[in-house]
């Protein structure tokens, strides 16, 4: 009789049993023509909601075509239920970014952060039978390292903001939580291996932002999922219920893979757009031929940056393109090399701050696979066998971007010390250079 009892009883929770999907894309980064081919994968799984975890945008010319409204539109035929913005996602005019949240059907997810009068929603919470799930948005948590000064948006401290909303969340009496969160595994020291330790309560996160695609793995009490970067797959995160309760049982999850030859015919339409687009900038010719070659360019970046800013030096740093074809000494091929819209700014250094700069910039670049280019002065990096060389008058205005100016140590350390020396100017790097090529041919 007990083991009939028993029996019923597991009979009667799975028959009771309900399961919540989520779907989940991240660091898409423009490329429609993947998302194309992912979406039927999406649709096949009927998710309850599709969530984005950021920077849907940047780094590519097929998002900055139109501002990134084709992206937004693809989430919206996707029926895409919260999107949390990405470093990248931030990177670009302030009406752009606001035409994108009002343009999203959807919610834009983040309680930490504003850019004037639009801010992220905190969290909501979505039901299904007695089953609730409450879905909280943060961005990338050392963006605001990454901004400067005056105009332009604000961030608060992520683990205050998660903290404050949590509190929120435990009155509501959810069953459960997921973090979507524009942040990866791997990150230190702010990364999940913190929320894990701190904020127990949230049961999944959907990462992002380190381009690792995570098929599901337990960390701690938390389970973590993480789409594939460049919309080459997608995550499916199942979460299994008890309907008489609302309780969460289980998790489970995987990638989606895309399909190529039966790409969605909605988005492949968007896809097309943008493939025009950038079929028109391999058109363009930018400069004479053989000057975007990774042996001559670099030099003459770092004059156009320069001449751009009114400045008697320059530092210019470029990462090796990756493959692709597009016509050489044309607008498409700057894109490749410049996919960023790094903004220009001039700082005044001294001699001792130059140097400290370049030797951090070197060991960057041998790290990263960088090349570095100067003007104004003199600087080879030493080796073993021989010593740096360096000669640099004993204070010069240097032109260079903002990524570099906050993503260096000893740049920041300059600009706490002496905030007056910095000038941001209204152009980005890539149309500088670009001005400055096309007026020599």
């Amino acid at each position: 009789m007990k083991k009939l009892f028993l029996l019923l009883s597991l009979v009667g929770l799975a028959l009771g049993a309900g399961e919540f999907r989520v779907a989940a894309t991240a660091d898409i980064h423009g490329n429609l023509r993947n998302l194309a081919a992912l979406a039927p994968a999406i649709r096949r799984e009927k998710p309850d909601i599709l969530v984005d975890a950021g920077d849907l945008i940047g780094g590519d010319a097929f998002s900055e075509h139109d501002g990134g409204r084709s992206m937004i539109d693809a989430l919206n035929l996707l029926h895409c239920a919260f999107r949390v913005p990405g470093n990248h996602d931030f990177e670009t005019t302030p009406g752009d970014f606001h035409e994108l949240c009002r343009r999203f059907r959807g919610v834009t997810l983040g309680g930490d952060w504003r850019w004037g009068d639009v801010s992220g929603v905190p969290w909501r919470i979505v039901t299904k039978g007695k089953f609730r799930c409450a879905v909280v948005g943060l961005t990338e948590p050392g963006i605001r390292r990454r901004h400067l000064p005056g105009k332009g948006p604000r961030f608060t401290d992520w683990t205050a903001v998660l903290r404050k909303n949590l509190a929120e969340i435990r009155r509501r009496q959810v069953s459960f939580i997921v973090l979507v969160w524009h942040n990866g595994l791997e990150a230190r020291p702010d990364g999940i291996a913190h929320v894990i330790r701190n904020f127990p309560e949230i049961d999944a996160v959907v990462a992002a932002h380190s381009h690792r695609a995570n098929p599901g793995s337990r960390e701690g009490n938390c389970y973590v999922v993480q789409p594939g970067a460049y919309a080459l797959s997608g995550a499916l995160l199942g979460i299994t219920y008890d309907d008489r309760d609302g309780k969460a049982r289980s998790i489970r999850s995987r990638l989606l893979s895309p399909d190529p030859e039966n790409p969605d015919p909605e988005l492949s339409r968007l896809a097309r757009r943008s493939s025009a687009y950038w079929f028109e900038l391999g058109k363009k010719r930018v400069c004479a031929p053989g000057e975007l070659a990774l042996g001559r360019f670099p030099a003459l970046a770092a004059e156009a940056l320069a001449r751009a800013g009114g400045t008697p030096g320059a530092v210019f740093v470029c990462r090796t393109p990756g493959n692709g074809n597009v016509p050489p000494d044309s607008l498409a091929a700057l894109h490749r090399l410049l996919p960023f819209r790094n903004v220009l700014c001039t700082v005044e250094l001294d001699r001792n701050e130059l140097r400290e700069l370049m030797e951090e910039l070197s060991r960057n670049a041998a790290r990263f696979k960088r090349r570095v280019a100067v003007r104004g002065f003199s600087w080879q990096p030493g080796s073993r066998k021989r010593p740096a060389i360096f000669r640099a008058p004993m204070r010069i205005r240097l032109t260079l971007t903002d990524y570099m100016l906050l993503s260096s140590a000893v740049l920041r350390r300059v600009l706490e010390a002496r905030p007056d020396c910095l000038r941001r100017l209204e152009i980005t790097e890539r149309d500088a250079v670009a001005a400055f090529l096309s007026s020599r041919l």
